[in-house]
């Protein structure tokens, strides 16, 4: 019912639960931290733009914009090349 949620929605190409595997720089020589995890909701819009949208069902806390961007981070290189941003869908 709500406009914006609509909007997101309207004309894209939705996937649900896109996994991924992101390598980040770790600590130390030659280490890396390797995460892993999925994507509530990859939205690919007309034009080619991408929308991550990260689903929360709970109050709003700090660490759920920490993760949406790790998300944005593993869709955009899942997604080369390709405009990528990232919202959070809450109560």
């Amino acid at each position: 019912h709500r406009p914006d949620v609509r909007a997101w929605f309207e004309g894209a190409e939705a996937f649900y639960e896109v996994p991924f595997s992101l390598t980040l720089p770790g600590e130390g020589e030659d280490a890396a931290l390797v995460v892993r995890g999925a994507i509530d909701c990859l939205l690919v819009r007309p034009g080619g733009e991408v929308v991550v949208v990260e689903i929360k069902t709970g109050s709003p806390a700090a660490w759920h914009h920490d993760q949406l961007a790790l998300y944005v981070r593993a869709a955009r290189g899942l997604m080369a090349g390709v405009p990528v941003r990232g919202v959070l869908l809450g109560p």
